[in-house]
């Protein structure tokens, strides 16, 4: 009886992860974490700059995932975007990046400085190139097309947008 408590509160925990990884491989990841646990806006500069990065951070264990656009975008078209993942992740639990060609980036400073310190503070940093951000609210990547399942990376199909 006791050894079936122990197997049932383990069973339990488990399903209490704030972070779950659909697919990890060496320069791909899929993987999900709480609202709470993510961030998205667009990078730091000065008022004046006329470019910017958009920019994603999950917050898995000890390791902040950093996700990035390739390229800069003007200011105000950052912001737009930076609108429309936030409101992707508007009124949802979870929210699922997939990025592509980690760099770690240990002891650097991450790319938006306005993130929360529990961000700043991991132990271990990881950058990606973003490719897409999904929720219970519809999906949304860099290219266009990648959402679609025919062209979905991993294997795994991300919820349908609600009506």
């Amino acid at each position: 009886m006791r050894c079936l408590s122990i197997l049932l509160l383990f069973f339990i925990l488990g399903g209490c992860a704030s972070v779950k990884v659909h697919n990890r491989t060496d320069m791909f990841i899929d993987i999900e974490a709480d609202k709470k646990n993510t961030w998205i806006g667009c990078s730091d500069g000065d008022p004046d700059d006329k470019i910017s990065l958009m920019t994603f951070y999950l917050l898995e264990d000890n390791t902040t995932h950093e996700f990035m656009f390739r390229r800069v975008i003007d200011v105000k078209r950052c912001l737009n975007l930076q609108n429309e993942y936030l409101a992707l992740a508007d009124s949802v639990s979870k929210v699922r990046f997939v990025g592509i060609s980690p760099r770690q980036k240990d002891g650097e400073k991450l790319i938006t400085g306005r993130v929360p310190d529990n961000f700043k503070n991991a132990k271990f940093k990881i950058n990606w190139t973003f490719i897409r951000l999904h929720t219970a609210n519809g999906c949304e990547s860099y290219f266009e097309g990648d959402c679609q399942p025919e062209n979905y990376w991993s294997t795994s199909i991300p919820p349908s947008k609600e009506q």
